[in-house]
């Protein structure tokens, strides 16, 4: 998908989302494939579009993909990106198929309960990934700490292999805050707030942090500041 600095722009995505369906209907191998990335796309088209606006849009811009098709093809979409197994197991379907088996996922299923958007799931596995490879270092330095502790044959190999770690571990970090910060710039965003607002907010935690608040605290800081903002919106207009 694309980057949050990276929006494509809705008639883009409205000519993308028709040669996708077209595909989907002549291309019966690749059917499924081509649906569910009718609707990754459908997804971020509804993301951009105002409150309210969405079914007309689709219905201007995507005249052949009617209401009830782009619906079948969404929920296509969050079930493959919600679940690996289910993805494998719907491509190996003709579309028919695979959409008929999405038959229980009505649209009510779709606004009985908050469902997180495309960016958020990606969101999601890199940091599943990341904790995976912290759990794995962390892992095998429990492994070489008795041998390093008790000056057992190998301890120099293991302390070589923890310094290592320990580089890798810095950069896991990093990474792992910047998913983070994404995240949040995604749910802060979703609940309405501007690009300014937001950075302004970045910067009173990372302030927070550098005078030595631990990180539940400098979030408190931030969210402080948001909550100011509710209090008084006029203070900094969108």
């Amino acid at each position: 998908m694309t980057a949050m600095s990276d929006i494509v722009p809705l008639l883009d995505l409205a000519a993308a989302i028709n040669a996708e369906h077209a595909a989907a209907l002549e291309h019966a191998r690749s059917a499924v494939q081509r649906a569910r990335r009718a609707g990754e796309l459908l997804l971020e088209a509804k993301e951009q579009c105002a409150y309210g606006e969405w079914l007309s849009w689709l219905k201007d811009r995507c005249p052949d993909v009617s209401e009830r098709q782009a619906q079948r093809y969404m929920l296509l979409a969050r079930a493959c990106l919600e679940s690996p197994e289910k993805a494998a197991e719907l491509e190996a379907l003709t579309l028919r198929g695979a959409l008929e088996s999405l038959k229980s996922d009505t649209v009510s299923d779709l606004a009985a309960a908050p469902r997180k958007s495309v960016a958020e799931l990606v969101i999601d596995a890199r940091l599943e990934v990341l904790t995976r490879e912290l759990e794995r270092i962390t892992a095998e330095h429990d492994r070489d700490r008795p041998i390093m502790r008790g000056g057992l044959p190998g301890h120099m190999e293991a302390a070589q292999r923890c310094g290592e770690r320990l580089r890798l571990l810095d950069d896991l970090i990093d990474e792992t805050c910047r998913v983070y910060r994404d995240r949040n710039e995604l749910l802060l965003r979703r609940a309405g707030f501007n690009g300014r607002q937001i950075h302004s907010y970045h910067v009173r935690v990372m302030r927070a942090l550098d005078g030595g608040k631990a990180y539940p605290e400098a979030i408190d800081v931030g969210l402080t500041y948001l909550d100011s903002l509710a209090a008084e919106p006029a203070a900094e207009p969108a």
